[in-house]
């Protein structure tokens, strides 16, 4: 039951950062968005799908971690601040440890919406 609170949690740190790096596009984003049934489903699958560079600096700025040897653990840490990401994973500064996070964002956000056009375009045929 833990672990599920936690997803939940996870998957609303995740979208609420989602909608800030849009900016004004973010209003776009959640119509789009609202179409999904199960949401927390959607936007976990997209973070598991990441690589382990920007799942790792994700949680860390976002105040998640995802334990990878067991799939399912999802649990709460501390928010950390890019120097501490890119010591972390073996990075010698705080701006790639920056463009990794924008990076992994950008993955997440096209995952999410490439599904909702799927959907759309499966609706229409």
């Amino acid at each position: 039951m833990t672990n599920s609170i936690n997803k939940v949690r996870a998957a609303s740190l995740i979208l609420d950062a989602i909608c800030k790096e849009l900016g004004t596009d973010a209003s776009i984003f959640r119509d789009r968005f609202d179409q999904y049934s199960n949401p927390v489903v959607v936007v976990i699958d997209a973070y598991e799908h990441l690589g382990f560079r920007e799942k790792k600096i994700l949680g860390m700025r976002l105040g998640f971690t995802f334990r990878f040897r067991n799939t399912d653990d999802y649990s709460e840490i501390k928010k950390k601040p890019y120097k501490d990401c890119a010591l972390a994973i073996g990075l010698i500064s705080d701006r790639s440890a920056s463009v990794i996070f924008k990076r992994g964002m950008y993955n997440i956000t096209t995952a999410i919406m490439s599904v909702v056009t799927e959907q759309e375009s499966g609706i229409n045929n």
